[in-house]
C-alpha cells in the first residue's frame, strides 16, 4: 500500500519528524532539538502567560457576624469590611448615576437571598466627596479600610443548626490616572440558629 504523497513529503521534509527508526528506538537528528526546546519554551509561555497577566486584587472583603449564635426571629448585626490597597479607591453606594458622558459604576452591596433571614438593611459610610480625574465629575468614594455593617433579622421559622450568610458586592476601583472593569464579589460567614440563645 502506498502512502498518500502529501503524508510522505510531510514526514521527508519536517525537521520535527527528521528521525530513523531502529526496532522499537527513534533517534532525532539535524536541529530537532533545538526546535523542540523552542516548541516547549513557546508552550511554557503561552501556558503561563494568564498566570502573570492577572493583577492580584487591590480589594479585599470579610463578613464577621457580631454573635456565633441567633434565635429564630432574632436580631444582629454582621461587617462587611473593605480593605482597599493605597492608591485605589472605590465608589459609593450613593455615587451619582453616570451622566450623558459616562461615570463610575456604583457600588451595589446587599445579602444575597436566604430563606432563613426575614429581612435586612446595610448601613454604610460617609464617602469623601472630590472631583475625578477619570471621569471629569464630582463621585463619593471610599479608600483604605471600611466597614459596612448589616441588620439582619432571622424568620421566626427559621429551623436550628448552622446558617451560612453571604454578602455581595458589586464596584469599581479606580486610581486617579487608571480604573479596573467593576467586579462582582462576595462574601461568606456562618453563625448557629439556637432556639432560645
Amino acid at each position: 500500500m502506498t502512502m498518500p504523497y502529501e503524508t510522505q513529503s510531510a514526514w521527508r521534509w519536517s525537521p520535527l519528524l527528521n528521525m530513523s527508526m531502529t526496532g522499537s528506538k527513534a533517534s532525532f537528528t539535524g536541529g530537532t532539538t533545538r526546535t523542540v526546546a523552542r516548541l516547549a519554551l513557546s508552550a511554557f509561555a503561552l501556558l503561563a502567560f494568564p498566570v502573570l497577566a492577572q493583577r492580584v486584587s487591590p480589594a479585599s472583603w470579610t463578613l464577621t457576624p457580631s454573635v456565633s449564635q441567633a434565635p429564630p426571629g432574632g436580631a444582629f448585626t454582621a461587617e462587611l469590611r473593605l480593605k482597599l490597597a493605597e492608591p485605589w479607591h472605590m465608589y459609593s453606594l450613593t455615587t451619582p448615576k453616570p451622566g450623558p458622558t459616562g461615570g463610575p459604576t456604583t457600588t451595589t452591596i446587599r445579602l444575597a437571598e436566604n430563606p432563613a433571614v426575614a429581612k435586612w438593611t446595610v448601613y454604610y459610610p460617609a464617602p469623601a466627596r472630590k472631583f475625578d480625574p477619570n471621569f471629569n465629575i464630582d463621585t463619593e468614594t471610599y479608600d483604605k479600610e471600611q466597614v459596612f455593617v448589616f441588620r439582619i433579622e432571622l424568620a421566626k421559622g427559621v429551623k436550628p443548626g448552622p446558617l451560612e450568610l453571604t454578602a455581595e458586592a458589586r464596584y469599581q476601583l479606580c486610581t486617579e490616572k487608571e480604573c479596573l472593569p467593576p467586579k462582582k464579589v462576595s462574601a461568606s460567614a456562618g453563625l448557629q440558629v439556637v432556639a432560645g440563645a
